[in-house]
């Protein structure tokens, strides 16, 4: 029978026929009922309940029916899982592994495959680009870890995508957690016109076992969990922490711990024995695997997280610390969960974990091919728990001893009671209980639109009611929707500001002054320059490493045009892709045309207006008004800060030339991208670096070691000097002591001035107050590595970031992709052809640097950049 005239029961039968291991009685439904009429199914199910069997029947229904599917998830390091988790599949259907492709910002497999595993961020990308993706063949899309639909910053991908996708193509949500389930499916009916059939259990495969801990250290708890044989350990255990200084911390906690079955460590000390641990943190983390105890977080470098990975998965490491991230990502089979803690946050000012958290943390203990059972174990503050170890040897003491000796004991005992301290925050059993049996939070539309997908939005049809429109349908309450509102109204008016878009009617008659920024589109790839200590980037030579170990050699051999990342990063070690910019809008081909028309339909308001737009051809500059050159950001434009707040309603929104540029910058603000491109003429190159690398937002953990040296041994440039610091002082935006620094009169304590990304940023908010996602970290890591001669290794060492030089490892790569967004701009008063050149120079270095420490995830992120189409011309 050929594979088009299979019937879906038949599909069924298959598919359950073919599954290792019977299904129990939740699976089979919901694999039933996948192949039953309707637009899909919502699951929800705790994790460890199998949802990925069930998830695998819409992609075995594809593979038979001859159509496409996808499947994503949040994070790469989960996609790039189940696409081999998927490839192994498609072999036991029948099939081949090259049926099942990959397309992250990493990279890129098989990409004409039928099965298509990609990060969330991609399938949005080619629903925004049909004239480059048809959907008319795809039968279905998985949406794994759906409740990431709740996320603030990127909850709006899966919510867009839900709306966009054709009616024909059907979807399948998995997800541990979602509170609301029954109301969800209700407002995707009524919304989007899907109706999906809601699944859901509370059973697991696995049951759980909790216990609270409140006798035992957790060093202590550890080793008694790794007691006894194979049968009755509680490991491999998964032991999370909240922040990546902590896992360091538990990990040399364990040493002289025995931790290790008999026969273990021999074979461990086999596995290490393959592996180069010479650079960074190698040597460090290699002596805590010989205790059978692995570290996997956002510091440690992407190769040696893969070792820990694979040593886990072996179930070689007893332990593995580990941050939250690791629960809604990478399957790591384990017996056991620990919570070190159940309260996260800024010291003095942490708090309870959110119940959804919890139970993607709960629900990764018990492997269902090992275990009958899983167990999740609290561990008490230590302070609490040496008050109960006092408490019990109190009580032991009897109260009515006539004994004087008995009775001088226990007073002397009590004189040594422990207390709590000040300025710790505790958590408790009650608390515990709590979060085992609270509910998931309720789904809801928290994620804002992006500046980019405004700017689309804008470009492509120009009502601003139809704007209005789209997020009064959102899943919001009654105040959220009016918070939406407003936000819409202020992103609109900051456009405007910016000359980015004209308002009509307009607000006023105010004029602005044009200044020539233009988007290039340079065609050689990128090279290194010459040395470290000949590099435009380096102005100071107050490094002991010598020119000898500058980098000399080697091409960054991609295209500066496919530099740039998602509008989105992914969270845990890597940077999303982008594409090239576009100055004019690209026509629709005639088969993208015939799509764009066909009854397949885009769901939802906002997927029918975009469609509407595309096949009507319409967009803002075709509306009412022709373009109009305006001024982007104008050194002395007054910006949004100066209109007034009144009831302003404006009708229609039109796109200037000047749009385009917002699709220029996609790891950062695109609008605080323009505004620093405005000043670059004014900065020496020392700046220009400081404002780089300032924009990328390092984690504040990192802060202390990679801070801005102070003004005597980095003295201020022309830019801070000559026009910034008058600007701040003259609009009343900082004081004479911030922008020069003083020293505290009551502690003695020397205050640093303001950095020079803290002050663009400062002058940036005093014109666009609504542009509030721009941020800055003020740091000199980039520049401090140039001064060791690119030597990550060298510079890690000396700096004492070993323990996060995954953190700057990913800083390098976000710097390289950020050299090829402002390569796509020309800023004012600046030779076109030295701009290329000098960013050239630093994503070749940077290149070098991270490719001499970690050649497989260097190479795996610029080989996707080269590789890459106009997919994400759009949006991400």
């Amino acid at each position: 029978m050929d594979n088009e005239q299979l019937q879906p029961e038949e599909i069924a039968l298959r598919y359950l026929d073919q599954l290792p291991w019977p299904p129990y009685p939740f699976q089979e439904h919901a694999i039933l009922s996948w192949f039953e009429d309707g637009d899909g199914l919502l699951v929800c199910a705790p994790t460890g309940t199998g949802k990925t069997v069930v998830a695998e029947t819409a992609l075995f229904e594809a593979l038979h029916t001859g159509r496409t599917a996808y499947y994503t998830t949040p994070l790469i390091a989960l996609t790039e899982q189940k696409f081999h988790e998927l490839q192994e599949s498609a072999e036991r259907w029948g099939f081949s592994a090259s049926d099942v492709g990959l397309v992250t910002g990493n990279r890129r497999v098989n990409t004409e495959a039928r099965i298509l595993v990609v990060v969330a961020e991609i399938l949005l990308n080619r629903l925004l680009t049909p004239e480059e993706f048809s959907f008319r063949d795809v039968s279905a899309v998985v949406m794994d870890e759906f409740h990431s639909f709740n996320d603030p910053e990127r909850g709006i991908v899966w919510e867009l995508s839900l709306g966009m996708l054709p009616r024909t193509t059907r979807v399948l949500l998995i997800s541990a957690t979602v509170g609301n389930a029954p109301e969800f499916t209700m407002w995707l009916n009524r919304q989007h016109q899907r109706r999906l059939r809601l699944l859901q259990s509370d059973e697991r495969r696995v049951p759980l076992n909790f216990r609270w801990v409140p006798d035992q250290l957790l060093s202590e708890q550890l080793e008694l969990m790794t007691d006894g044989d194979e049968n009755v350990r509680y490991t491999p255990a998964l032991v999370f922490c909240f922040n990546r200084a902590e896992c360091w911390s538990v990990a040399e906690q364990l040493k002289g711990r025995r931790l290790l079955a008999e026969g273990q460590q021999k074979l461990l000390q086999h596995q290490l024995e393959k592996t180069d641990w010479s650079v960074g943190a190698g040597g460090k983390l290699k002596q805590i695997l010989l205790r059978g105890v692995g570290i996997h977080h956002a510091g440690v470098l992407p190769r040696y997280r893969r070792i820990v990975e694979r040593l886990f998965q072996k179930k070689l490491l007893s332990i593995c610390v580990c941050t939250e991230t690791l629960a809604a990502g990478i399957n790591l089979p384990a017996r056991s969960v620990v919570m070190t803690t159940l309260v996260k946050g800024p010291p003095g000012r942490k708090k309870l974990i959110d119940a959804s958290s919890a139970h993607q943390m709960f629900g990764r203990a018990g492997r269902p091919q090992f275990d009958d059972r899983g167990y999740v174990f609290a561990i008490a503050h230590e302070d609490d728990v040496r008050t109960f170890r006092w408490q019990e040897k109190y009580d032991a003491i009897p109260d009515d001893s006539k004994d004087p000796m008995i009775i001088r004991a226990k007073k002397k005992l009590k004189k040594k009671m422990p207390r709590r301290r000040e300025g710790q925050q505790y958590w408790s059993e009650k608390q515990f209980e709590f979060l085992r049996t609270g509910e998931a939070v309720k789904l809801a539309s928290k994620g804002r639109f992006p500046w980019r997908l405004l700017a689309f939005l804008v470009r492509r049809f120009g009502k601003v009611a139809d704007l209005k429109f789209a997020v009064h349908q959102r899943l919001l309450d009654s105040v959220q929707r009016e918070d939406a509102m407003l936000r819409m109204h202020q992103m609109l008016r900051t456009l405007e500001a910016g000359a980015f878009v004209t308002l009509d009617p307009p607000l006023n008659d105010q004029k602005s002054t044009s200044f020539a920024v233009t988007a290039a589109h340079p065609d050689g790839p990128l090279t290194p320059g010459t040395s470290a200590a000949e590099s435009v980037w380096l102005s100071r030579g107050d490094s002991d490493a010598s020119a000898d170990s500058a980098l000399h050699s080697g091409r960054a051999h991609f295209a500066i045009a496919d530099f740039g990342n998602g509008i989105f990063d992914d969270d845990v070690s890597s940077v999303e892709s982008a594409a090239t910019v576009k100055t004019e809008l690209t026509p629709l081909s005639p088969a993208a045309e015939d799509d764009a028309k066909t009854p397949q339909q885009a769901s939802g308001l906002l997927g029918q207006l975009i469609s509407e737009a595309r096949t009507s051809g319409r967009t803002a500059s075709t509306q009412k008004h022709p373009h109009q050159a305006h001024a982007l950001l104008g050194a002395d434009q007054s910006g949004e800060a100066d209109r007034p707040a009144d009831s302003y309603e404006p009708e229609y929104v039109i796109a200037t030339p000047s749009l385009d540029l917002l699709f220029v910058f996609r790891s950062i603000n695109p609008i605080f991208g323009i505004f620093i491109a405005e000043y670059l003429h004014r900065a020496s190159h020392e700046e220009r670096l400081l404002l780089l690398e300032g924009v990328l937002d390092l984690p504040r953990s990192v802060g202390p070691r990679v801070r801005v040296p102070f003004p005597d041994s980095m003295p201020p440039g022309p830019l801070a000097i000559q026009w910034l610091n008058p600007k701040l002082l003259t609009g009343g935006l900082a004081t004479q002591d911030e922008i020069s620094g003083f020293r505290d009169e009551d502690t003695g304590r020397r205050v640093p001035p303001l950095d020079l990304a803290d002050k663009m940023l400062m002058l940036f908010r005093s014109r666009f107050p609504a542009a509030h996602d721009a941020r800055v970290s003020a740091v000199w890591c980039i520049g401090d590595l140039l001064t060791f001669g690119g030597d990550f290794n060298k510079y890690v060492r000396a700096r004492d970031l070993t323990k996060q030089e995954g953190l700057i490892f990913r800083h390098c790569l976000r710097m390289i992709l950020l050299c090829g967004e402002f390569s796509q701009i020309q800023p004012p008063r600046i030779d076109s052809a030295q701009w290329q050149d000098d960013l050239a120079d630093l994503a070749g270095r940077l290149t070098e640097s991270c490719r001499a420490i970690d050649p497989s995830s260097t190479d795996e992120i610029l080989s996707a950049l080269e590789q890459r189409k106009l997919e994400n011309a759009i949006a991400v």
